[in-house]
């Protein structure tokens, strides 16, 4: 009996999918590759790159560690043959259509079927879908893809063009910039089918890019628009209906209509609505809308877009400073907390569905609102934007476009033009996504990085190229977007002003660069405040753990060939050393010297974020470059790329905590102030001590407050020559709200440099299977965690004496933790 059920199960479902669109994905068949004019075939995996396949097959050393990035530049320079063959049914031939789609092709290549060229590509941001059914044969079908190389084509272009451009090897080439080498990045290009290849079958019609926006939300009703594009052969007997879910998955709404043309509008409304918020400020509410293309009554394409309503604008204002840049929902001002995304992986394909889920619940661990998907990279996955719509992720969304002067010949705008379309077309449902920006640096760089004179410009080839960047960004771009998210804002390039102009601090938004490329001290932070910090940062080294997985042991001092390959900046040591002169004690010691350009990066955020939210409202924005790093490298990332956090992360996620402590120091006198981000009053109780190292307290007060949002307010002060100790001292303040304990800040009147203390007696206790307790018998200042199987949800910490700390752990193995296998790393010392 259940057998013949499982048997008319499947005959049900044979036929119905019949009637529908069935997709098969041709990644998954037995793909081999070549290098053209060789006959030796390899096997190769999609989505990937070449350089993947070629490290499978062991043909060359892994490119990712000590200098083997180096001995692999020749890949970049071959052509390769990617080739499969699969099989099409009867069935699946005998439908009206078939589409073969390649969601992308990274870069130029030569599509053939069967012999025959059915297509080229030129575009690593492009879907490409082919219309194969006259060249598709019943049975045995072969499948191959030519590629270029992606420098041989931009030499062509070189040649060709009239007027050398910056980073004229990448400019030409619609290919993710970064893979041509950044002061972060790898320099290996490559070509490849970097996403999945499938095959569409149908029959009479098919639904095509759906769109929902909001016309009008109150918070009575929402207003909203409908768009559906239906391809067809016959338009006879087909009908759509549309049903909105709610939240709680009921239906609020349906919508029957006759299909009778190829674009279907359909106006709704809802009444008391619930809005998606960020995170920070309420639930991540999404209705669903299902669309159902009918051929007379019979269900032939399904289609399910989750959508948020939300009021959130851009203001950009004049005011008595200059002109103001924030972000409000609902009207309410918002200050943004995140940081600039770099690509996951140099080889986007590697990214799994558990990586976007590990680093943006990161991001919204470490109390950050917003990311900025930076402009020198990817468009990101569907996953990246569903896992921000479900967080509550505000997204800041470049176009990939990056520090140098694009052309606008005739070419490269239609190719543009398909990019930029398909993206929109793509994205703009998502009600994370905020802004969209179109570009990285170049009005900065072209105003104030000096090419005109590094590269001979004359006077009509500045007004020349000038034109050229005017009619993509502030033309083209404007224009697409007016017609298919016309309610997005739209912001031509990112920073607004250089930052070495006086007026990028009173305008727009600001890339401060003084602190590291400027070579400024870390409390130029305090005076350089922008209207909205969209980049700034401190490079720190990656853990020890890491730095063992792609440098030798015996090279791991800073002049070894493979540490320096692993430093993309030109003065990354440096600048690095430059710093740690001027703060800390010198040291010969190696494992000493990564955790001391740690705390300088920690220090440098903390000195920004800090400065940033005592600016409040000038200053709304901070988001920190950058967040992770594509391959193991040295750089300014919070978390290594293989997703340790560096103590940064911990001392960023505790600087944007929602309700925070700041210290500030002015001649002998010491100032608490607290900053709020709630958009309501908060009650709050602060109690504050001075104690000294030993645990003696010498100044202990209570203080109750209402803590306002985006009005930073001093709440205490204590005049320093007032206090009578022979012993050194630290300030110390806890925050109360609802009576739990929300944050501690502990405020150090030694330099790192001048630190000369009795090392602390530091215990671990294991309480469970979830909590550590640490505990001191002096201060410990800068205690760092690590254990290859913990991940400690709080680390990087400073211990008063007898105040032990809890905190909670998750293994990633089945074994239990030993608290004596834990490193411990505190300034002036260690344990284990």
């Amino acid at each position: 009996m259940i057998k013949t059920l499982l048997i008319c199960i499947f005959l049900f479902v044979r036929l119905f999918a019949f009637n529908q669109i069935i997709e098969r994905n041709l990644s998954a068949e037995k793909w081999t590759f070549q290098q053209a004019g060789k006959t030796n075939q390899y096997e190769a995996k999609l989505p990937g790159n070449v350089f993947i396949d070629l490290f499978n097959n062991q043909l060359i050393p892994d490119p990712f560690i000590e200098t083997n990035e180096l001995k692999v530049q020749w890949v970049d320079s071959l052509a390769f043959i990617y080739q499969v063959e699969f099989y099409v049914s009867d069935a699946e031939f005998n439908h009206d259509f078939v589409e073969l789609i390649f969601e992308g092709i990274d870069s130029y290549s030569q599509i053939f079927l069967n012999n025959q060229r059915i297509a080229s590509t030129d575009n690593m941001f492009i879907l490409w879908r082919l219309d194969v059914k006259p060249v598709l044969r019943k049975g045995l079908n072969h499948l191959q893809i030519h590629f270029q190389p992606a420098i041989s084509k931009a030499q062509f272009y070189c040649q060709k063009d009239s007027i050398v451009r910056p980073e004229n090897q990448r400019v030409y080439i619609r290919k993710a910039q970064y893979m041509f080498g950044w002061d972060w990045g790898a320099k290996l290009r490559g070509v490849g089918i970097w996403k999945d290849v499938k095959l569409n079958f149908w029959n009479k019609a098919r639904l095509q890019e759906i769109s929902i926006s909001q016309s009008n939300l109150t918070t009575d009703t929402a207003f909203y628009r409908m768009k559906s594009n239906v391809k067809f052969a016959s338009k006879e007997g087909l009908r759509l209906r549309i049903q909105v879910y709610n939240p709680q998955n009921h239906i609020e709404d349906v919508f029957m209509l006759k299909v009778d043309s190829a674009t279907v509008w359909i106006d709704g409304f809802l009444s008391n609505p619930q809005k998606w918020w960020p995170h920070d400020m309420g639930d991540q509410n999404l209705y669903i809308f299902e669309f159902s293309l009918f051929d007379n009554n019979q269900l032939i394409d399904n289609q399910r877009v989750k959508f948020g309503f939300r009021n959130i604008r851009l203001h950009q204002p004049k005011d008595k400073f200059g002109s103001e840049f924030y972000f409000s929902v609902d009207e309410k001002p918002v200050f943004a907390k995140g940081a600039n995304l770099i690509p996951f992986h140099h080889f986007p394909s590697q990214v799994k569905q558990s990586d976007y889920l590990f680093y943006l619940t990161k991001v919204k661990e470490a109390n950050m609102n917003m990311v900025r998907v930076w402009g020198g990279g990817i468009y990101e996955s569907d996953i990246f934007y569903q896992i921000c719509d479900s967080l509550g992720i505000m997204v800041w969304q470049d176009f990939m476009f990056a520090g140098t002067m694009y052309p606008a010949n005739k070419d490269f705008l239609q190719s543009v033009n398909e990019e930029i379309t398909q993206q929109i077309f793509r994205l703009r449902n998502h009600p994370s996504l905020v802004l969209w920006c179109g570009n990285n640096e170049i009005s900065e760089a072209w105003h104030n990085w000096g090419w005109q004179k590094q590269f001979g410009y004359s006077k009509s080839d500045s007004t020349f190229l000038w034109s050229e960047y005017l009619t993509i960004f502030e033309e083209r771009i404007p224009k697409i977007l007016a017609l298919h998210d016309s309610h997005r804002p739209y912001h031509p390039s990112s920073p607004t002003t250089g930052w070495g102009r006086p007026e990028s601090l009173t305008q727009g938004d600001i890339h401060y660069w003084g602190v590291w490329w400027g070579n400024e001290p870390f409390e130029k932070y305090r005076s350089k405040v922008g209207r909205f910090v969209s980049e700034y940062g401190f490079q720190g080294l990656p853990n020890l753990h890491s730095l063992q997985k792609f440098i030798p042991k015996d090279e791991l001092f800073l002049g070894s060939e493979s540490m320096q390959n692993h430093q993309k900046h030109p003065t990354g040591y440096e600048t690095i050393n430059l710093y740690l002169r001027r703060d800390f004690p010198q040291s010969n010691d190696f494992l000493e010297y990564i955790y001391f350009s740690q705390l300088l990066q920690a220090k440098a955020f903390k000195t920004a974020i800090e400065s940033h939210r005592l600016a409040k409202p000038y200053c709304m924005g901070s988001l920190l470059w950058q967040f992770n790093d594509s391959w193991p490298v040295v750089s300014w990332s919070l978390i290594d790329f293989y997703k340790s956090p560096k103590p940064a992360y911990y001392q960023v996620k505790h600087s944007f905590s929602p309700v925070l402590p700041v210290f500030q120091q002015r001649d002998s006198s010491l100032y608490l102030y607290v900053v709020s981000d709630y958009m309501e009053k908060k009650s709050i109780l602060i109690k504050f001590q001075i104690v000294t190292f030993s645990g003696k307290i010498l100044i202990n007060r209570e203080l109750a407050i209402e803590a306002q949002s985006n009005i930073p307010f001093i709440t205490d002060s204590i005049h320093l020559y007032r206090i009578s100790s022979a012993e050194p001292y630290v300030a110390y303040v806890e925050i109360f709200m609802d009576n739990q304990k929300s944050i501690q800040e502990v405020y150090f009147f030694q330099n790192y440099k001048d630190w000369d203390f009795p090392k602390p007696k530091i215990s671990i206790k294991q309480i469970d299977n979830q909590y550590i307790e640490l505990e001191s018998d002096h201060v410990a200042r800068h205690i760092w965690l690590q254990e290859s199987n913990t991940v400690f949800d709080d680390n990087f910490i400073d211990l008063l004496p007898n105040k032990p700390i809890r905190i909670k752990y998750r293994r990633l193995n089945s074994l239990s933790l030993r608290p004596d296998s834990i490193y411990v790393l505190y300034f002036n010392g260690s344990l284990n």
